[in-house]
């Protein structure tokens, strides 16, 4: 159950304590809150950013639609997460995806003033926004060196190292359709490459989560 009491951003501080004015200006600063019916459009490609998206509950899908007029899978994105918070702040920053609920989500929208407001007043809040925001800098980063990679075997091989928090093990929140749509290849191809990774010996894949045995190995082939 969710404590409306509570400012919808106290996740970004993952339990920390915060100076109770601090605490204050979080809860007091105002914001929307809306609901949305699974299977509907959250924000189309290219509407331009206005405001803060908190995702509060359920899970959000994003693609973008080529010059084609193809949908490529991009992420899957599941609360509390804060959507598109890297464009808020750039000039004429738009959604580069079209963002669509997997299921029934409600999201706190922040007008950009208020948010401003918090960076300028709430040290707390600006360091944990800041990292916040450079770990999805980092995200999108990794995601145009994969899409420059030319081989599925490259960019399945890359997803692998960069899924894995440990070294060893990795975890696919995607199920094996969505990534062999996010690589633009055929679902049977995809499967085909993970099979012959595990037969040398390479990885142990089952059910989305793996292990890995040979991390250089991998390596030689990016």
């Amino acid at each position: 159950m969710k404590d409306y009491n509570r400012s919808p951003l106290m996740f970004l501080f993952d339990g920390k304590e915060l100076p109770a004015e601090e605490q204050l200006l979080l809860q007091n600063t105002p914001y929307t809150l809306r609901s949305f019916p699974k299977d509907s459009i959250i924000a189309a490609q290219g509407k331009e950013v206005r405001a803060l998206y908190a995702l509060l509950s359920g899970k959000v899908r994003s693609e973008m639609i080529t010059a084609r007029g193809d949908s490529l899978y991009v992420g899957k994105m599941k609360a509390p997460f804060l959507l598109a918070s890297i464009f808020l702040f750039s000039d004429g920053g738009s959604f580069p995806v079209a963002v669509t609920a997997l299921e029934d989500v409600e999201i706190a929208f922040y007008q950009k003033e208020q948010v401003d407001r918090l960076l300028a007043q709430s040290p707390a809040f600006r360091s944990e926004f800041l990292k916040f925001t450079a770990l999805q800098f980092q995200t999108l980063s990794n995601r145009l060196q994969l899409f420059s990679m030319k081989s599925i075997l490259q960019k399945l091989v890359f997803h692998i190292l960069s899924s894995s928090s440990d070294g060893v093990h990795f975890c696919f929140t995607e199920r094996i359709t969505d990534l062999a749509s996010y690589f633009g290849v055929r679902r049977q191809s995809l499967s085909r490459i993970l099979s012959q990774l595990s037969k040398n010996k390479l990885i142990t894949f089952d059910n989305g989560k793996g292990t890995i045995l040979d991390r250089q190995g991998l390596k030689n082939l990016i």
